[in-house]
């Protein structure tokens, strides 16, 4: 609204104006005390203290009216001021402005005590309210869409006294209104805008308007002096000038209509002015060579300026009348054709990377088609899934054909343009050493000075042209892109779980798509070819008649080569792809389980790993490499075979007649059409390469994209409902919630908090009846042709129950949950579900490179009070205190910076925050120190907890510890009752028991929690893509054509000397268009890396989190999403392609304007130059203008491929390693042969952490002991092992291991001497059992067979068919995953010291019977140290270490610590436990 200005009518201060709609901008305070936090997009409340800038503003507007702030005066009047305020009375002075009320949205979070930029306006009015609108905008920003937090309006009333006075009076009273305006109730912000624009169009359009006007009273005066005697005409002169008459109304009439409907200039009306002023050119030229026409030549020169001025007026952009609704339109969009052929709407892009460093957000909208919509189904997926043959390996090629046919064709013409002004250029050369060999009576001076004008639009047809059709081709390449990665993100959200590979969608929307991209602008080329081809044939045989027979010959044989390896580029490319998707998916794996990889000692095994497949994968790559260095031989030995062939045999033929010779005309034109012909050849090979490698990715997205589908047969309607009806307002104000409220004494549940929730519309539990699962017969298994996991299922969980799934490792217990959330692909027998999304907390948290509170919020609204009460509840209040930045820390990738415990916790609160009717936890208590999983289970589960308050429906699997602790609870305040449920329950669980690669693996830790997995992933599939593919070639195609083209140079020079003189001008234009076109190109091509990061990031969390994304039904929010990050990347992406295609035609041009010049130079000096030399010089004009667009296209190429190099040597250099210089000593092959351990005074802290992870730790550690630590959850446990594998930087301090020194040694020899046993199992998906139990590939298969005996998988694994089976990320179970890493630790002989980071959290008593035994057994002489939450494990343990706030809080034996009654005994036996718990046994 800032252009809405009303002027004053009778203005008594002389200012003129009065701007009643300009925005004030002010600065205020958001507190708690004057917004209410219920960030849901409803109607909340302002407090009026916050309304003082709206009271400025109106201050500001009517000053003149309202009474100041101040109170006024209370002394007696005068008797001259007393009849002054009476004389008043009937005016409207000393009003009152009373808030009425303001309704708020809020649009993102605000926080409290935070200063904000408050920008505020007059909306409208009606008879009684003014409306004033505040935004809410992010400190020192302008008032954009993506800045505004809030906006508010407020709605005033002036009061006199009792009287109310209407908005209108009082601005007719300040004369900023007419008495005849209607500005009441239907006077809002947009139809005032409108009418505004409108009558802005309206006055610039005169000057368009009044041009056709004049151009038609001329138009009609040139008929009538033809009409007249004495005009000299032929039959169709009067005619024509009658239909210019007419065209000039009609094309008034149609610009008038084309200004006011559409956002581009006149489109129609620039072609017919650009095309009738070119033609009228020769026109006017003839005029005056008539004497007797004089009056009309001069005329139709007047009306050909007027058609100019008309063009120039007609090309303008609109950008500054449009709508305000219309404002931020793509400026490719507001350009007229001109503008677009010229690329004159990429300037002020090209101005703006000069000026400043670029942004994502600073780079101009782009056009909808090239945007992904992320709602719906696109007009693709829609198109390909109706087709009848949809299952055939091209019916997504066929579907693309289809759909993108209008701009496809688009690109048609621009191209046969091209092809057009490409033959003229032989004809020229023609032409032109004809003419300067003659003389002056047979080729008279007028034809060079045609010739010279020739050689102007041939030339600049073709930089036109070329640069347009390229431009459309790449067009096409966008909006394919766009579409296909928003389908296969759509796939990605249905796809059965157990398809789920992280490397191949992330493959196909990275390396595939760059390979489309990369095939697919040969499109147009492609048929091109075809087409230049023959007509270069053709013209060689008029010139050389049967000679021509040897190219023909040659053509042929490079045409039927290029077929073929067309056809051998996609299975050899399919290989290649298949080897990049097996590494990027093991990279992304190793990248983001850093920290298990380095604690099990297997960085520099998967290091040599990851080398070899690289090394795999670049000999899969030869064969295809080997068919582009078949393309470059083919496509120059056209070139040089085909020249000295025919010269040869036309000179044979000539001798032989005697008739003829070969003259330098003949020749020349000649040369000028091998070049032609040579140029299609040669791109038909390539485009031929380039369209079936496009052809062969765009089948591979086809294939996934054809895959099934997740099925799910349990969706029934809702349960039995009640007949209640409460409408949504009703719901809002009555529906209460329980709240959590912390005291600083404890927690106690309340009632009656009022609800903010955005689920108003959807009933509340009690009003739905009914089971919520049911089954009959159900059973569930991951693949074809095995047995079931769970069999024969049925049962029924009902409404607001609690239900607990018990049962061994292996058992079934995670398959029985995911039955129910239906991602099972193999199932029989009925289930009905009857929940409409799900809570669903898996083993393995899932967590996002997000915020801790983004991750808690998931896709819900913020709601301050409710947010509060989970974090309490979740007992997160403390780990957040003591963040960085509290809530708003990052997590880093998985989570990285949290331990095990506070993973499992903010994915339960996430749970819990959603407020949805079920939830399905999989064992999320196992990584929970005693008293943290009381104090959760109490605040959440137990009877009055808060999910029991809700009424929600609880499904939870567990061990039998849990319970066995759960019923010595219950005992404690109710001994020995409900006995036969408790021990009905235990005993049937007892049944169911007997039943850049180098620097990313150096990099620090803090690296890969501050750093997201896309922007790492990057570098190693598309950088390292650009690396292989497109760099060797470029680099060598890019120095040919520039030597080439330096010595095209040179022999223009040498035949023209004139020309010479030109060069240094040449030179200097270059330098500069390089410089102006290089500031930018470097930044886009940047952001277009940089801004792809993310969206990989979205694929990798969202394939990591399927089943949760799944369960809460926020697929849409994730393709949304996913859009945004796709539209995004698709800016940097699009303009990249733009504004090389600028650069193309601006080089182009100035080809055109040399070639000129050249010409120019010719017929000035006719006869001094011979013809030959001229013959020459044209013909390397017309090679180096073929080859500059070869070393543009090239460069661009390179350009790309460099920016690659140049991020992977950023990536390398500014990566700071952790592998300090002074750490170069390398322990004995059996160090430690002893395993004591010695800390001496340890503080360690995280980076930027303000808090020490450490607090001067001292303990000692003596040789074969096995020793426990424990403590609550972010105690620092998992620091304290951290420090021993030099995870975490020592601040000051040593830890000895053997009496050496730790700091001293080589990190990865450090780790790879000692064994550990991770929290979360590290496991490589897609290999086979035998590298992940044995990644060096250096021990027996006898030895890991024993392991997997010994740890009981080995029946598990010979049913997947032995050691060489692949394993898939659902083959085994969580624990069963933890027990193949302990098998993995087994076989490794390295040291004498196990480390077992809550390693057995996952497993049921059995199996961690087993783990204890061969622990025992198997590290009998090893000093193990266990970090454990079930105190049950360690009891029996030498020594106990309790660990609090990063100190150790005691240390000893456990009997003894429990004798004491210090910390360790009150984790152990806890409060409100009973104490005839589990006796130990030492």
């Amino acid at each position: 609204m800032n252009h809405l200005v009303w002027k004053r009518y009778q203005s008594s201060s002389g200012d003129g104006s009065s701007a009643l709609f300009r925005p004030l901008r002010t600065r205020s305070y958001c507190s708690l005390a004057e917004v209410d936090f219920n960030l849901h997009k409803s109607n909340s409340t302002f407090y009026a203290d916050l309304d003082i800038s709206r009271i400025e503003l109106l201050l500001l507007l009517f000053k003149d009216v309202i009474t100041p702030l101040s109170p006024p005066s209370r002394k007696p009047h005068s008797e001259r001021a007393h009849k002054s305020d009476e004389k008043q009375t009937g005016t409207l002075k000393h009003l009152t402005p009373a808030l009425g009320g303001v309704s708020c949205i809020f649009r993102r979070e605000i926080k409290p005590w935070q200063r904000y930029d408050v920008e505020s306006r007059i909306l409208c009015w009606d008879d009684k309210w003014l409306y004033i609108v505040s935004h809410f905008l992010k400190p020192g920003m302008a008032s954009s869409e993506e800045n505004i937090l809030a906006s508010a309006i407020s709605k005033y009333v002036f009061k006199k006294g009792r009287r109310t006075i209407a908005p209108k009076e009082v601005l007719q009273f300040l004369q900023l209104l007419k008495d005849g305006d209607d500005a009441d109730a239907d006077a809002d912000v947009n139809s005032n805008a409108d009418a505004h624009a409108d009558a802005g169009i309206g006055r610039s359009e005169m000057g368009p308007k009044g041009g056709y006007a004049l151009l038609a009273v001329l138009q009609l005066t040139l008929v009538g002096l033809w009409a007249a005697p004495s005009g000299k005409t032929t039959r169709a002169t009067v005619a024509t000038a009658v239909v210019s008459w007419l065209a000039s109304i009609i094309f008034g009439i149609l610009s008038h209509y084309e200004h006011i409907c559409t956002i581009r200039p006149a489109t129609i009306n620039c072609g017919y002015l650009f095309l009738s002023s070119i033609m009228s050119l020769a026109e006017t030229r003839t005029l005056f060579f008539l004497e007797k026409n004089r009056s009309i030549a001069v005329l139709y020169t007047v009306t050909l300026c007027i058609k100019v001025v008309l063009l120039i007026t007609e090309t303008m952009s609109k950008r500054s009348l449009l709508r305000r609704n219309y404002k931020d339109s793509p400026p490719e969009s507001t350009v007229g054709i001109l503008g677009e052929c010229l690329f004159c709407w990429l300037n002020p892009l090209l101005m703006l990377g000069n000026r400043m460093d670029l942004t994502v957000e600073l780079l101009p909208p782009i056009e909808d088609s090239l945007r992904s919509t992320g709602h719906g189904e696109s007009g693709l997926h829609a198109l390909w899934r109706k087709r009848p043959n949809r299952n055939s390996p091209h019916s997504l090629l066929w579907a693309c054909c289809r759909y993108y046919l209008v701009p496809i064709l688009l690109g048609v013409f621009p191209r046969a343009l091209q092809v057009a002004f490409t033959f003229a250029q032989p004809f020229l050369v023609e032409a032109t050493t004809t003419w300067v060999a003659s003389n002056e009576l047979t080729h008279p001076k007028a034809q060079g000075y045609a010739l010279i004008g020739a050689f102007g639009i041939v030339y600049t047809g073709i930089a036109v042209s070329t640069a347009f059709a390229h431009h459309q081709a790449y067009r096409v390449v966008s909006m394919i892109r766009a579409d296909l990665v928003d389908m296969l993100y759509s796939h990605v959200m249905v796809m059965r779980d157990i398809d789920v590979e992280t490397s191949a969608p992330v493959t196909l929307m990275s390396a595939d798509m760059e390979r489309i991209s990369g095939g697919l602008h040969y499109i147009h080329d492609a048929w091109a070819c075809i087409v230049e081809i023959p007509i270069a044939l053709y013209l060689l045989w008029r010139q050389l008649g049967v000679a021509s027979i040897a190219p023909i010959i040659v053509v042929f044989i490079c045409m039927a080569l290029s077929l073929l390896i067309s056809g051998l580029a996609g299975p050899r490319q399919q290989v290649w792809l298949e080897a990049i998707e097996k590494r990027v998916d093991i990279t992304a794996k190793v990248l983001g389980s850093v920290k298990g990889v380095r604690t099990a000692g297997l960085t520099d095994k998967l290091f040599n790993l990851v080398q070899t497949m690289r090394v795999e994968e670049v000999v899969k790559s030869e064969k295809f490499r080997r068919l582009l260095i078949l393309v470059v031989g083919v496509a120059y030995s056209n070139v040089t075979l085909s020249p000295l062939a025919s010269f040869t045999i036309y000179a044979l033929i000539a001798r032989h007649k005697g008739n003829e010779t070969l003259t330098a005309a003949k020749a020349f034109t000649s040369l000028t059409l091998f070049t032609l012909l040579a140029t299609p050849i040669s791109n038909l090979v390539e485009a031929a390469t380039g369209v079936a490698t496009a052809i062969g990715s765009i089948k591979r997205v086809n294939e996934f994209l054809q895959s099934d589908p997740r099925r799910d047969d349990a969706h029934e309607p809702r349960g039995t409902r009640s007949n209640i009806s409460i409408p949504a307002s009703v719901l809002s104000s009555a529906l209460t919630e329980i709240g959590v409220v912390y005291d600083g004494k404890g927690m106690s549940v309340v009632e009656g908090v009022p609800s903010i929730s955005s689920r108003e519309k959807l009933p509340l539990y009690y009003e739905v009846t009914g089971p919520v699962f049911v089954a009959e017969g159900r059973s569930a298994g991951w693949e074809e042709g095995k047995p079931a996991v769970v069999h024969d299922l049925t049962f029924e969980i009902h409404r607001g129950t609690v239900t607990f799934v018990v049962g061994p490792v292996g058992s079934g217990k995670s398959t029985f949950v995911r039955a129910l959330l239906r991602e099972t692909p193999i199932f029989s027998g009925g289930l009905k579900a009857d929940p409409d999304s799900i809570a669903y907390c898996s083993q393995t948290p899932w967590l996002t490179n997000n915020t801790i509170q983004e991750n808690i919020l998931g896709e819900s609204l913020f709601d301050l009070r409710w947010y509060n009460t989970v974090i309490e509840a979740c007992a997160l209040h403390d780990d957040i205190r003591k963040q960085p930045n509290r809530d708003k820390t990052m997590l880093g990738t998985q989570g990285a910076i949290l331990s095990g415990g506070q993973k499992q916790r903010v994915a339960l609160a996430r749970a819990v925050y959603s407020r949805t009717e079920t939830i399905i936890l999989d064992d999320v208590f196992s990584g929970l120190d005693r008293t943290t999983e009381d104090a959760v289970f109490n605040a959440l589960l137990a009877p009055g907890g808060l999910l029991r308050k809700l009424g929600t429906t609880v499904i939870m699997t567990t061990n039998s510890p849990i319970w066995v602790e759960k019923w010595a609870s219950s005992n404690v305040d109710h001994p020995n009752e409900r006995l036969g449920y408790w021990l009905g329950i235990y005993a049937f669980i007892a049944v169911m028991a007997t039943s850049t690669l180098v620097t990313s693996c150096c990099a620090p830790m803090s690296f890969f929690q501050t750093t997201d997995l896309g922007n790492t992933t990057n570098r190693f599939s598309q950088d390292l893509q650009l690396i292989d593919m497109e760099l060797p070639l470029s680099v060598l195609n890019t120095i040919l054509t520039f030597f080439t083209c330096v010595a095209q140079m040179v022999v223009i020079c040498t035949a023209t000397g004139y020309i010479a003189a030109t060069i240094p001008a040449c030179i200097i234009a270059f330098y500069f268009t390089q410089r102006f076109y290089l500031r930018t190109s470097r930044q886009i091509r940047y952001l277009d890396i940089e801004a792809k990061a993310p969206l990989v990031s979205h694929f990798l969390e969202s394939l990591s989190g399927l089943s949760t994304i799944r369960s809460y039904k926020w697929e849409h929010h994730y393709r949304r999403r996913n859009s945004k990050l796709l539209n995004d990347s698709q800016k940097p992406f699009y303009l990249l392609f733009a504004i090389q295609r600028w650069l193309e035609l601006v080089i182009a041009l100035m080809v055109a304007g040399f070639a000129v010049v050249l010409v120019s130079i010719a017929v000035a000096t006719r006869g001094k130059v011979s013809a030959s030399f001229i013959g020459l010089a044209l013909l390397n004009i017309v090679t180096f203008t073929e080859n500059l667009q070869g070393l543009i296209k090239q460069w661009t190429v390179l350009e790309t491929s460099i920016g690659a190099v140049a991020r992977i040597r950023n990536f390398k250099s500014t990566i700071e390693s952790e592998h300090l210089e002074d750490e170069t000593a390398v322990p004995p092959p059996d160090w430690p042969a002893q395993g004591a351990i010695e800390f001496s005074n340890v503080v360690a802290s995280y980076k930027n952490s303000w808090t020490r992870a450490l607090d001067n730790i001292s303990l000692s550690i003596k040789p074969g002991t096995k020793v426990g630590i424990c403590g609550r959850s972010g105690s620092g446990k998992s620091s304290l092992v951290s420090s021993l594998f030099r995870l975490i930087e020592l601040t000051s301090g040593t830890i000895n291991i053997d009496g050496l020194d730790i700091s001293l040694l080589g990190r990865n020899h450090l780790r790879a001497q000692l064994n550990c046993i991770p929290q979360e199992p590290f496991i490589l998906p897609g290999c086979s059992v035998r590298l992940n139990v044995d990644p060096g590939i250096s021990i027996h298969d006898d030895i890991i067979i024993d392991a997997l005996k010994k740890v009981q998988l080995w029946d598990a694994v010979r049913g997947l068919g032995g050691l060489d089976a692949t394993i898939s990320p659902d083959t085994f179970s969580p624990g069963q995953k933890q027990l193949l890493c302990f098998a993995r630790a087994m076989v490794r002989p390295e040291g004498k010291i196990l480390v077992l980071d809550e390693a057995t959290s996952s497993i049921d008593t059995k199996t961690d019977d087993l783990i204890q035994s061969l622990i025992r057994s198997e590290f009998a002489d090893h000093t193990v140290i266990a970090i454990a939450h079930r105190l049950e494990t360690i009891v029996d343990f030498d020594e106990i270490i309790v660990v609090d706030a990063g100190r150790v809080e005691e240390q000893g034996p456990p009997a003894v610590l429990l004798e004491r009654g210090g910390a360790f005994a009150e984790l152990y036996w806890d409060k409100d436990r009973s104490s005839d718990r589990t006796p130990l046994r030492l």
